[in-house]
This record gives C-alpha cells, sequence and structure tokens, in this order.
C-alpha cells in the first residue's frame, strides 16, 4: 500500500511540473509498473512479401560442415510458393523447448536489394526462427515451419529427374476388409495426388470423416487419411488445373463451392470404396489445400455365414409386399432340399459383406422378405434377406448378430421363382 501511495505522489509531482521530474522518479514509477502490461509481438505490414515481386535471391548453407554454400536466384512459380509460404509464418513464442543439435544450416532470403531491402534470416533447425529486417531496421522473429524448410531446401537443391508416374494398382486392391488395410489403401491413392506449384506441409494423418451419417446398421466402416499442401496458385487456377490433368485412373465426379472453398472429388469404378477428393481454399499468395483418401472397408464373413455341402435343408419363409390398402402380404413357407437348396446356398456364399457407410436412400420395399434358416456349425443361423431396392441380407447365429451381406439380384430373382 506504501509502494502504491508513494508512486501516485511521484507521478502527482511530474505532472504538475515536468520541468522539474527527476529520473530518480520515473525509475520509481517504472518499477511500480504491473508486469501485465507487456504486449505480445505481432506481424508488421513490413514483413508481407507483396505477391508482385518478380524474383528474390537466396543464400544457402546446408548442415553438413563441408556443404557448400548455394547462391541461387528464385522466381516463376518457385518464388510464388516462396511467397506464400513466407506470408503465413506465425510469430515465433518464445518457450523453454530443449532443442537438440542442429548443425549451421541456414538460409537467406533478400527480396528487393534497394533501400526497402527486406530479408529473413532462417535458421533451418528443429526450433529454428526467422529473424527479419526492413530497411535496415529488425522486425518481430518469425517461427519456422516445415512448409518453409521444404520450399528453401528444393529451391537450393539441382533439379531433380522427373519421378515415374506413380502406379494405380496398389490403390485399387480388391476391397480392404479391416482398419489397417484400409488405411494402407488411402495412404497408396494419396500417392497419386499432383500439384502444380506446391509444397506438401504435412504428412498423412488419420481425420474424421465430415459428410457421414448413419444408416442404422452401425459405426461407418470407412477410413479418411489427410495431407495438407500450399500451392501458390489461385483457387480457380489450381481446380482447373487438376480437373485437366486428374489423378491417374480416376475421373472427376461431385464438384461443390461454398463460394470460397471448392471441394473436387475423384473416383474409379475399377474400385468404388475409394474416393479422392481436393478442398481448396483461398491464401494470401495462393491456395491451401487439403487432400483426402477415403476408404470403405468391407468386415471378413463370419464363418457361419458360409454354409458347407453338408447342409442338407433348410426352410424358407416368404412374405409378399404389402397390399395396396395396407393390409400385410401373404407368407410362404417352403422345406428346400436338393437342387433349389444348393441354388439358394451357392448365391448365399457369394455374397460379399455390406459396408457400413452413407444412407443408402434405398426406396421402400414394401416389406417384401425371405427369411432362410438352417443348422450350421451347431447353431441355428438365419438369413433375413430384404428384397426391396436395398437388397440387404441380415443374418444371426443363435442370439448373435453376424456382419450385414450386400444382396444380389439372382438371389431375388431365385426366392422370387420358388414361391410363385
Amino acid at each position: 500500500m506504501t509502494g502504491r501511495l508513494r508512486s501516485g505522489l511521484i507521478l502527482s509531482a511530474c505532472l504538475g511540473s515536468l520541468v522539474a521530474c527527476r529520473p530518480a522518479a520515473a525509475q520509481v514509477i517504472h518499477l511500480a509498473t504491473p508486469a501485465s502490461v507487456s504486449t505480445t509481438p505481432t506481424r508488421t505490414d513490413a514483413e508481407t512479401v507483396p505477391v508482385a515481386t518478380a524474383a528474390a535471391d537466396l543464400l544457402y548453407h546446408p548442415a553438413a560442415a563441408s556443404g557448400a554454400l548455394v547462391h541461387a536466384p528464385i522466381y516463376g512459380p518457385t518464388l510464388r510458393l516462396l511467397i506464400a509460404t513466407l506470408n503465413a509464418l506465425p510469430v515465433h513464442r518464445h518457450s523453454a523447448k530443449t532443442c537438440p543439435p542442429t548443425g549451421h544450416e541456414t538460409a537467406q532470403v533478400t527480396v528487393d536489394e534497394g533501400p526497402q531491402r527486406l530479408q529473413f534470416r532462417a535458421a533451418l533447425g528443429a526450433c529454428g526462427t526467422v529473424e527479419v529486417t526492413f530497411a535496415g531496421a529488425a522486425q518481430p522473429t518469425l517461427a519456422m515451419t516445415d512448409a518453409l524448410r521444404t520450399v528453401l531446401r528444393d529451391a537450393a537443391a539441382p533439379p531433380p529427374p522427373a519421378p515415374p508416374v506413380g502406379l494405380l494398382e496398389p490403390a485399387l486392391r480388391p476391397f480392404a476388409h479391416s482398419r489397417g488395410a484400409a488405411v494402407r489403401e488411402a495412404d497408396d491413392a494419396l500417392l497419386l495426388t499432383s500439384l502444380p506449384e506446391a509444397v506438401q506441409d504435412a504428412k498423412a494423418t488419420t481425420v474424421a470423416p465430415d459428410d457421414l451419417f448413419l444408416d442404422g446398421d452401425g459405426t461407418p466402416s470407412v477410413i479418411e487419411r489427410e495431407t495438407r499442401w500450399t500451392s501458390a496458385m489461385a483457387p480457380a487456377d489450381l481446380v482447373d488445373w487438376v480437373l485437366a490433368r486428374p489423378p491417374e485412373g480416376l475421373r472427376a465426379t461431385s464438384s461443390q463451392s461454398d463460394g470460397t472453398t471448392v471441394t473436387q472429388s475423384f473416383t474409379t469404378a475399377r474400385n468404388p470404396y475409394v474416393a479422392l477428393r481436393f478442398v481448396v481454399s483461398p491464401i494470401s499468395g495462393g491456395s491451401a489445400v487439403r487432400v483426402n483418401a477415403q476408404v470403405f472397408w468391407t468386415p471378413p464373413k463370419s464363418a457361419v455365414e458360409v454354409i458347407p455341402a453338408t447342409v442338407t435343408s433348410a426352410t424358407l419363409r416368404y412374405t409378399s409386399p404389402d397390399k395396396p390398402n395396407g393390409q400385410s402380404g401373404a407368407t410362404t413357407d417352403l422345406t428346400l432340399h436338393g437342387a433349389a437348396l444348393a441354388r439358394v446356398v451357392r448365391n448365399l456364399d457369394a455374397l460379399p459383406t455390406k459396408t457400413i457407410d452413407i444412407a443408402s436412400g434405398c426406396a421402400a420395399g414394401f416389406d417384401e422378405t425371405a427369411t432362410v434358416s438352417l443348422h450350421n456349425r451347431g447353431q441355428r443361423v438365419r438369413f433375413v434377406i430384404d428384397l426391396g431396392a436395398c437388397s440387404l441380407v441380415h443374418v444371426t447365429s443363435g442370439t448373435s448378430t453376424q456382419p450385414v451381406l450386400r444382396g444380389s439380384e439372382s438371389l431375388v430373382a431365385i426366392i422370387r421363382a420358388l414361391v410363385r
């Protein structure tokens, strides 16, 4: 309380006679000021590289002690990508993080050689920073990012030979039957990505699908893997480029836009369970791109869903569609043997499991169903078949639910022939 009173008295004395205010009094006021008034630095306008910049100069020194200094001009697509990356750098935040030894990998980018020269001095280590000066005056220090490391290293490296086109087959292998297989298939699909004037900001990660809803059969068996990119191309130009050069083996399907972000999807008839999507948003000097590979995986069939030849009989209960007046359809019961049983079993064994995915929106089947019941592996197994547009087969063994099967037109035709 005494300190506060004394500071107030000295401040009043200084306000009454500024000429008589001694440095000692000013020092007391400074010490009494709370530390909480310190502000966090922010980027200045001087640290923003104009998009119209025509060229920049790069001095790069690799981490190796014997590495040679690289002096190279930067222009064209590489410069546009560098500008977009520099303009996206956040301000460096001091922390107590311990950084491992990183050698002396550094880079200096000079944007203008005139009196208004803008320079970025970057340390590319794990805790790297980017010191900025404009017209000789120091600006707030910026934080290094993986994207900037990649751009600087690529700009200093000799042009690599053109890489071979990625193989399409790994991304279009037969249906994945597990979550792990779906992840591998999605990562292979992401390798088909090719973007102009771009650098990949982040490796593939698993993200939650943002466009799914359940159809009542459980959790969606879908994997979505995502990579992030920065491109110096404007969003409209980038989308046009991708449409003109679709990923190998894929074709453009749906395209959506909310006025700012554009989503362009690609699929292939060779594997309807794989989709690749490009989500393009504008940023200063270019585009931010999310590339998503979405793979629906099919659970493996359980042992009781495979009917062996030792099964010699089964029962079939068929319920016809509801009548126009709303009354339930008629029920027909049959016992299956011989050739009739063999045809039904052969078609049931050929059914794949159903991927639990987006609600299908199938037309109503008017409750036309068929239930095949039999004994298999010491259990009573029931195949409840929806003969409507969705043609799904729900399987139970005893009181246990088994993976849902996807019906077939041939199975529906056989059942209808048996009851008519």
